[in-house]
């Protein structure tokens, strides 16, 4: 991707990180299994206050767009061999982010017993449709397993386990 010739780069695990006019973008730049190196969409990942109120006015802040306010992109995690990657938060604690998995943690309500069991498709995801196509794990979809559909409880990209309640 060309940067704009004032952007100053950042370089993070996973994404290149250009400022720009003020805001910040960022792009994949990982290499997958291949050699083709991956590039995405560009996602703004300021996540500081809004200049606008509710009311449609607008704030005046008294400082600007700080390093420690980048966010980081989505995780994405798809279904495959389980790959996880660890990522310095705030304070210089760790998440894990659960890149691919295969396995889930079904539990039964019924019963009260959870096994391990193999995840097949993503048959429903409330969060996006697409994510559907793409077979995306994330939080409130509903996952076709060897025992049946069960709805993932669980944020694969936050704590990098997949839970999940069946669905009876």
């Amino acid at each position: 991707m060309a940067s704009h010739p004032s952007s100053k780069p950042y370089s993070g695990d996973q994404f290149n990180i250009y400022r720009t006019g003020g805001n910040i973008y960022s792009t994949l730049a990982g290499k997958d299994s291949g050699d083709d190196i991956i590039t995405g969409a560009i996602t703004m990942l300021w996540q500081g206050r809004s200049v606008r109120q509710a009311t449609g006015g607008r704030y005046r802040p008294a400082q600007g767009k700080r390093r420690a306010e980048i966010g980081s992109g989505p995780a994405d995690t798809h279904i495959g061999v389980d790959r996880i990657r660890l990522v310095r938060t705030f304070g210089g604690n760790q998440k894990i982010r659960a890149l691919r998995a295969a396995y889930a943690t079904v539990s039964t309500r019924s019963t009260g017993k959870a096994q391990k069991v193999k995840i097949e498709k993503v048959e429903k995801n409330g969060a996006n449709p697409n994510y559907v196509r793409r077979n995306l794990l994330t939080k409130g979809a509903i996952i076709h397993t060897e025992i049946g559909s069960a709805r993932i409880v669980s944020r694969p990209g936050q704590n990098g386990i997949i839970n999940a309640i069946l669905i009876e």
